[in-house]
């Protein structure tokens, strides 16, 4: 077990690497308008989660345009799950945790125990197999307001590409440690250690807040 779990952790710090070496350091170059292209190229502008095409896109700020990026995502399921999510509003990323803990809320705990006939865990721990949030969340605030809707990774990463959800947005490690590098890049942080540390003790959470978080938007297309 202890073998298959470092063979994982060292797989995703390879993606980790592999992600930071796409992404340019902002180390100072003899060309200051190339170093200022650099800087604005690895800038995340706006998140729009697309919740019926079932994707992420990330707008990147490049000389006054901006570049776009999807990746693919699961979102909330038709029906109640969807008719809480704020369309059209603008949120913003205001920290991410790696390694988070996850406490039901009472619909889900009710919803479980009237699926299953018996009580669900009140509280999942960091790491945990069952833990739905996996490697890490990116949490969103509306005009201060914290919301319980996040862009998340997930325990089942099969259900990538469906409706599924309760209202969260599910991307894959790989998805999520490409986005993470570039946020926490532009909010100044080394994403390297960071992530580097999270991966090296799944058990222990790491909360970053950033003082300069993208937008998020949710839209039903």
């Amino acid at each position: 077990m202890k073998i298959v779990l470092f063979a994982i952790i060292y797989l995703l710090a390879t993606a980790a690497m592999a992600f930071s070496e796409n992404i340019t350091e902002n180390k100072p170059t003899e060309n200051p308008e190339q170093d200022m292209e650099t800087r604005l190229i690895t800038k995340i502008a706006r998140i729009e989660v697309g919740v019926e095409t079932k994707e992420v896109r990330i707008f990147q700020e490049n000389e006054g345009s901006l570049v776009e990026q999807v990746y693919p995502a699961a979102t909330a399921s038709p029906g109640k799950n969807s008719r809480g999510i704020p369309y059209g509003k603008v949120g913003v990323a205001t920290k991410i945790v790696f390694n988070p803990g996850w406490t039901p809320t009472k619909d889900i705990w009710k919803e479980y125990f009237k699926k299953r006939k018996k009580p669900m865990k009140k509280y999942f721990h960091p790491g945990a197999s069952d833990n739905p949030l996996g490697l890490a969340k990116i949490f969103i605030s509306y005009n201060g307001y914290n919301s319980t809707l996040g862009i998340h990774t997930t325990n089942e990463p099969r259900s990538i590409g469906r409706r599924v959800s309760h209202g969260c947005t599910r991307i894959s490690d790989e998805s999520m440690l490409e986005i993470a590098s570039i946020i926490l890049k532009q909010n100044g942080h080394d994403a390297e250690k960071i992530i580097g540390q999270a991966l090296e003790n799944p058990t222990k959470p790491i909360t970053i807040l950033l003082e300069d978080g993208p937008e998020v938007i949710y839209m039903k297309k």
